[in-house]
């Protein structure tokens, strides 16, 4: 499978078995890319979560802490 733009033939023609190889490492790549930002930000954003609520627990008793996140 070639993607061409042109009438010309492509230079090196590779097997369907490696080219199915590099089509997945592609898409585990991408994953990778992609994906372990989004898990170490999920992380951080759970952290600061649990920093703010900490926060808020000094402030005021946690049962009224409690009852204002309900309602928000």
């Amino acid at each position: 499978m070639f993607i061409s733009f042109s009438e010309m033939e492509p230079l090196y023609k590779i097997n369907d078995l490696t080219e199915s190889v590099i089509s997945v490492s592609n898409i585990v790549g991408s994953l990778l890319v992609l994906g372990l930002p989004m898990g170490m930000y999920s992380i951080f954003l759970e952290q600061e979560r649990n920093k703010s609520e900490k926060l808020l627990h000094n402030i005021m008793p946690k049962s009224i802490a409690e009852k204002l996140k309900n309602n928000i």
